[in-house]
């Protein structure tokens, strides 16, 4: 089944000067939050938005409060000036080539637990407007809360106003160090922690913008889609975050990476800043811990992830979804790019294999020790090396470049869609997006899309995404309400009786596809963690 694009951008942008007279004008009130308080930075006029910038949702994560759960904000905390573009400490690797994240990059500061929120000025259900919360990605060591661009495009795009949030968290070392002595003394998964508090904040306080607490979706890309599926099987599903539904972007929940190697971490972080343990990083000046975080992340191939903590990561997410321990009442959408392994090309480690012509057993199974990042048992081995063979005229790829651009894309991303897919037993919305060249992160100027000065290849493709996007956070279904009208086609959940339930978004037209791209039996054995 395929479909045409049609040109639809006339009807969007013909919507931009729309009003409604029946809607609620939201004047952009001043607002107090633990004791401070806040007014709009700015009012978008094209937009028709007010923008509530740098919110503090948690109190400064500096001295004793580095590596520990985030705490309620004071009034008595630093102010920071409304225009301000505030993130958290950061820096990317060299090797990393991605718009938007060139390597080598380093900025932000410790005290950068903030959100902003973007109030549609007429609301016609005052106090029922959806709310869309964004989680940026960047592999959990860079990116922020305005990295992915202005929302909006986003806005205009949803057929009634929605409310967008987006927050920072802290990232690198200072978010995800791990080991014995900060399970002791601190928290592992600081970041995730700090997410978690943002979701409280917004349930606690978007109805003075006249949000619904009870209609929040979370969305998020990459990191940020991960970051979406450790809380859905947070606790074990025990202690469900308070959003109705998520949309999931390239996620990657991390299962390439063990915890093996925390303690060793740990003291490579401790002694870049001068120390050996947990009480005198939390003493060291916020420059030796900014430097130590760079100094270990460069040059490196690897980067801080979540880890297994036994409380809000309790165990391997796979295993966690396989055995019905998540949050099943949350409604899923999730969708991968076409090339997701592109992108790792570049990282020296893969790049040493894949562009060699060295077929050897021995080549391919240094990339997959690599990919794993765990030394892996002959059993596993052995199982890897037959679903993913030597290139030969037997295989879907013809040489090293082609295996580990397949085994990247697998068991970094679609290994983690299988498990989702596989949980919700198919009642999801599941996409593939194919515009342009498709790598990883590619969809993200399509999310936020804001006017033909954008930098993407089909304008038409990226305001159906976001007509998708947002349908699906304003009623949990992508299509448009009956009362309705345009051109999209009809995007179908993965459960009905299609033979390609796949919902494909090319350059020049909708069609449905064959699920084996994400369901088959390479991610099946990547998803159980067979080999941790």
């Amino acid at each position: 089944m395929k479909f045409a694009l049609r040109d639809f951008r006339c009807l969007w942008l013909s919507c931009l000067f729309w009003t409604s007279c029946l809607a609620f004008i939201f004047d952009g009130p001043e607002l107090e939050f633990d004791g401070v308080r806040y007014s709009p930075s700015q009012y978008n006029e094209t937009g028709d938005y007010y923008l509530y910038s740098n919110i503090r949702y948690a109190a400064p994560p500096v001295r004793d409060l580095r590596w520990a759960k985030p705490q309620l904000p004071r009034a008595s905390d630093p102010s920071v000036d409304p225009n301000a573009n505030v993130t958290c400490t950061q820096v990317t690797p060299n090797w990393w080539n991605i718009t938007g994240f060139p390597g080598g990059f380093t900025g932000g500061v410790e005290d950068c637990l903030f959100l902003d929120v973007y109030v549609p000025r007429n609301q016609t259900n005052y106090g029922e407007t959806p709310i869309m919360l964004w989680i940026h990605g960047g592999g959990f060591i860079t990116g922020s809360k305005t990295a992915s661009g202005d929302p909006s495009g986003l806005l205009w795009a949803a057929d009634e106003p929605i409310i967008y949030v987006a927050i920072n968290y802290r990232l690198g070392g200072l978010g995800f160090l791990a080991g014995q002595e900060v399970a002791t003394a601190g928290v592992a998964n600081a970041g995730l922690h700090d997410q978690r508090a943002a979701f409280r904040w917004a349930q606690d306080h978007i109805a003075a913008f006249g949000g619904n607490p009870a209609d929040i979706t979370v969305f998020g890309e990459s990191a940020g889609a991960a970051s979406i599926m450790y809380h859905l099987t947070g606790y074990g599903g025990k202690d469900c975050p308070p959003f109705r539904r998520a949309i999931l972007q390239s996620n990657g929940f991390c299962p390439w990476r063990g915890h093996a190697n925390n303690e060793a971490r740990f003291l490579a972080f401790a002694n870049a800043a001068g120390c050996s343990d947990l009480e005198c990083l939390r003493n060291a000046s916020t420059e030796a811990v900014i430097q130590a975080n760079i100094n270990l992340l460069v040059n490196s191939t690897e980067m801080y992830q979540p880890q297994i903590d036994g409380n809000l990561v309790p165990d391997y997410p796979g295993w966690l979804l396989s055995t019905g321990k998540f949050c099943s009442d949350v409604e899923i959408m999730v969708g991968n790019n076409d090339d997701e392994g592109g992108w790792m090309l570049n990282n020296p480690a893969v790049h040493e294999v894949a562009y060699s012509n060295d077929t050897s057993k021995a080549n391919i199974e240094k990339g997959f020790t690599f990919g794993l990042g765990t030394p892996l048992t002959t059993g596993v081995m052995e199982r890897l090396l037959e679903l993913y063979p030597a290139p030969s005229n037997r295989t879907s790829y013809s040489d090293m470049l082609g295996l580990m651009t397949l085994f990247q894309s697998e068991q970094n991303f679609l290994s983690s869609t299988f498990a989702i897919v596989n949980a919700w037993k198919k009642h999801v919305f599941a996409y593939k997006f194919s515009v342009g060249y498709a790598i990883h992160a590619m969809d993200v100027p399509y999310t936020y899309y804001d006017g033909p000065t954008a930098e993407v290849k089909n304008a038409t493709a990226a305001i159906a995404l976001q007509k998708y996007l947002t349908r699906f956070a304003i009623t949990g279904d992508p299509n448009q309400k009956p009362a309705k009208t345009d051109t999209l086609p009809l995007f179908l959940r993965m459960d009905t009786s299609m033979t390609k339930p796949v919902f494909k978004i090319d350059d020049s037209s909708y069609e449905y596809v064959s699920d084996d791209y994400f369901m088959n039996e390479r991610t099946e054995f990547l998803a159980s963690g067979l080999w941790i």
